[in-house]
């Protein structure tokens, strides 16, 4: 089937005279070739309805789809938010632990430095009695030596004292 254009529609003259005459030769075979164009015409329109209602109906699945889905991204991101803030929480719970835990073993060092130096203090003052003592101790020694020098002098001194007044006795 050939197709052409109208020339009711594109009048290359316009004389009334050719008008009329095309218009009637037209009229003639005009129906049939409007018959078909119509039928042709109707049946894409119906072809394009269809494929509307189908682009409608992958529209609203699609629609659906989306729905969907956004309720389940908005599930997903509220789970993870409640988790986020779960480990927030837990977080900031163990590092206030671990402060507190910091804290007392800071004041347990602490106080093991101040034992430890009143321990260390107390061992000096030892040490410092036991030199003082040492020194006491040796003079008391060289003192001891002296007198038991002067004893044993004066023993002898006395014994030659005693010979001397038994021979003076005896005289």
């Amino acid at each position: 089937m050939s197709r052409e254009l109208n020339s009711d529609f594109f009048p290359e003259s316009t004389s009334k005279s050719t008008l009329n005459l095309t218009h009637k030769e037209s009229s003639f075979s005009a129906p049939s070739f409007h018959e078909e164009d119509f039928k042709l015409l109707v049946s894409q329109i119906d072809f394009l309805k269809k494929k509307f209602k189908d682009q409608e109906n992958r529209y609203e699945t699609l629609n659906t789809r989306l729905t969907d889905f956004t309720s389940a991204i908005k599930s997903k991101f509220e789970r993870l938010t409640g988790v986020s803030q779960r480990l927030e929480e837990m977080t900031k719970l163990s590092l206030q632990d671990l402060g507190h835990k910091y804290t007392q073993l800071f004041s347990k060092v602490n106080e093991r430095k101040v034992s430890d130096a009143k321990i260390q203090e107390l061992v000096d003052r030892h040490n410092q009695l036991i030199q003082s003592f040492e020194v006491r101790m040796n003079q008391s020694q060289k003192l001891i030596a002296e007198q038991e020098m002067q004893l044993m002098a004066l023993r002898s001194e006395l014994k030659e004292a005693q010979r001397e007044m038994a021979r003076l006795k005896k005289i």
